[in-house]
Formats: structure tokens, C-alpha cells, sequence
């Protein structure tokens, strides 16, 4: 994983969607949703977003298409299939079922970078927080690794694709305690 310098645009908060989409390119605008945050980064001499997706536990990888519209889930397809044979995935490979959201957030990599807006992805995994019946938050990062082993064989993404360096992930312990503290803020 590279390390990354992120910078905040003055007055940037996390962008809604809305004001994100006339950014990118067409295509992510036909995919229904958008990452948990968008950001612009400066990384060596160039600027890049920087799209972040963040999960608090195991049930949330899970999810299915919604889209009712048949253009619109028309569409969707056909950028799934795009991006699954941009990166080498078997075509059987269900990308609206099981872990849709994954694949969205690939295909989004995948239509922004083919269309020269440089961007890299970072998926933010919790763990350590005290879950419920209905949910299950793993308790180290090594508690992600069956779910996260799982939904990488269903999407199917092999190594050395085109978008590995663009891909990163962040285990976050949330009983790190008030990091003001920790770091002087």
C-alpha cells in the first residue's frame, strides 16, 4: 500500500452526492450510489479523489442491485460487464447480487480512472466495537478476514489487475480512545 498525502480543500466537508456527481464521468452518475466520501488528495505531483467506502461490521459487505428502472439497471449491467472484463473477472462472476456494493464501488474506480479522472479507492473496515444481535463487529482486524476472503471470491478479482494500486484498506480499532488526547488536536 503507498502511502498518500491527503490535503483538505478549504471550507471541504464530506461531499453529498449531488454535489459530487457533475464531477465524474457519465458513468458513475448511472450507478445509484456513491461511496461513504469523496475527497481530492494531492499525491506526488498530481491530484486524485480520493473515494472512500467505510464498514462497521460484516452484514453491511452484503448487499444486492435495487434498481427497478430497466434502463437504468440496463445501464448498471452494462457497466458492470465492462468493468468485470476491464479486470480480468469471469463474466459468471453475479455482480448485481451478494456484494453489489463492492463491485459499484469498483466499477466507479474503473470508469474514472479509463476516463483519465485519477482516482484511488479506501475501504475503511471498525472493528472492536461492541455489536448487537443483528450485527456482528469484529473484534481485531483479523476478524474481517473470513467475510472479506468470502466476498473476494464471489467478486472474483485475481491479482495483478489494473486497479490493485489504486485499492486500499484501513482497519480501524474504535476503542482507540479520544485521539484529540493522543495527538494534541
Amino acid at each position: 500500500m503507498r502511502s498518500c498525502r491527503w490535503r483538505p480543500r478549504r471550507g471541504s466537508r464530506r461531499l453529498r452526492t449531488s454535489c459530487a456527481r457533475p464531477c465524474l464521468p457519465g458513468a458513475f452518475r448511472s450507478l445509484t450510489a456513491a461511496p461513504s466520501c469523496l475527497r481530492r488528495l494531492k499525491y506526488r505531483n498530481s491530484r486524485e479523489w480520493l473515494l472512500i467506502e467505510a464498514k462497521a461490521n460484516i452484514a453491511e459487505l452484503s448487499s444486492s442491485c435495487q434498481a427497478e428502472n430497466p434502463n437504468s439497471l440496463d445501464l448498471i449491467k452494462k457497466t458492470l460487464n465492462q468493468t468485470k472484463f476491464d479486470l480480468n473477472v469471469a463474466q459468471s462472476c453475479d455482480w448485481l447480487n451478494g456484494y453489489y456494493q463492492i463491485c459499484n464501488r469498483l466499477a466507479v474506480l474503473n470508469v474514472m480512472n479509463t476516463a483519465g479522472t485519477a482516482a484511488r479507492m479506501a475501504f475503511v473496515y471498525f472493528y472492536g466495537d461492541v455489536g448487537d444481535s443483528t450485527r456482528m463487529c469484529p473484534s481485531s482486524e483479523h476478524g474481517w478476514e473470513p467475510a472479506l476472503t468470502a466476498q473476494n471470491m464471489h467478486v472474483g478479482l485475481c491479482p495483478g489487475h489494473h486497479l490493485e494500486d489504486r485499492l486500499h484498506k484501513l482497519f480501524v480499532d474504535v476503542r482507540c480512545g479520544d485521539l484529540s488526547q493522543r495527538f494534541g488536536s
